[in-house]
């Protein structure tokens, strides 16, 4: 045997509490019901602000690849190998 109830419907809760709990009122029809269920919400915070700025930004920091370009092509880019290995091995841990 297979009973379906359907928790708004005033004839599902009859059939569960009985036609006597609903008329003494200890069930509220399915539209009161409905009104007093929780409203859903969205909040976006201020992470989403955050990302939505950072996806407005260059994909590529041209100031920075042109001050590099040019420290490159005068000679003065400098390298520093210790602090190359060092980040290097900061990532495998």
């Amino acid at each position: 045997m297979t009973v379906n109830i359907n928790p708004t419907s005033p004839s599902s809760a009859a059939a569960v509490l009985g036609t006597s709990a609903i008329q003494a009122g200890k069930v509220a029809p399915a539209e009161k019901q409905s009104a007093q269920l929780p409203q859903d919400r969205a909040t976006l915070s201020s992470v989403g602000d955050l990302v939505t700025a950072a996806l407005k930004q260059p994909e590529v920091r041209a100031d920075k690849v042109s001050a590099i370009k040019e420290a490159i092509a005068s000679g003065t880019y400098k390298v520093d190998p210790d602090a190359i290995a060092s980040s290097m091995l900061a990532d495998q841990g």
